[in-house]
């Protein structure tokens, strides 16, 4: 008997939804299943560090630091890679931190996104994992690849918590972490499976 092949949409999770009863079926008729995850929708999650900033200024507030010459470079050449990999972002997270949006203006323009629609979030100024958790779950269910702007050390943690596929001891100046995961929700990121894309810096 020819076997006959059917492409179950689902993700690995949902497997256990076809009881022995249906396997016994399966073997007795020569059918083949495939689990497939294409008909979901994945999303990617990329984790920017800021590009280095300027000490020269004493007095200046920590929050108020901006970029100096070599991290506006970095921040240039980091976005345009994004730009040569085909790589699209469609919803833009800073940290208020002058240094972060700073840094994420940069990408925007280089990405040929809109400035003015870059979304600061105060807790990821010294923010913790909790704090990068929670601007994730967040984030609205329309926007498929989001990029978040932050700070060492709440980004390297962060970056450990979502996988051990690459560990980031220290995220450097302008690092770049891409992480995509098999998820219709934000809210699911976090648990869902996940696979890194690509971690770079300049």
């Amino acid at each position: 008997m020819q076997s006959r092949i059917y492409e179950f949409y689902g993700r690995k999770k949902y497997q256990g939804v076809l009881n022995k009863v249906w396997w016994n079926y399966f073997q007795e008729e020569n059918i083949t299943i495939i689990f497939s995850k294409r008909l979901f929708p994945m999303k990617t999650l990329i984790l920017v560090r800021h590009a280095k900033s300027n000490w020269t200024e004493i007095n200046q507030k920590d929050i108020d630091r901006p970029l100096n010459s070599e991290g506006k470079m970095e921040a240039a050449e980091m976005a345009l890679r994004l730009k040569e990999k085909g790589t699209s972002i469609d919803h833009f997270i800073s940290s208020p931190a002058k240094r972060a949006t700073d840094t994420c203006k940069i990408f925007c323009e280089t990405l040929e996104n809109n400035v003015q629609d870059i979304y600061t979030v105060e807790n990821l100024y010294e923010g913790s994992t909790f704090n990068y958790e929670a601007a994730v779950n967040k984030i609205p269910n329309e926007y498929k690849r989001v990029a978040i702007f932050g700070h060492n050390p709440g980004i390297s943690y962060f970056s450990h918590k979502l996988s051990d596929e690459v560990y980031i001891d220290n995220f450097p100046s302008c690092g770049v972490y891409a992480i995509e995961a098999d998820c219709e929700s934000w809210n699911d990121f976090m648990l869902a499976e996940k696979r890194v894309l690509f971690f770079e810096h300049p």
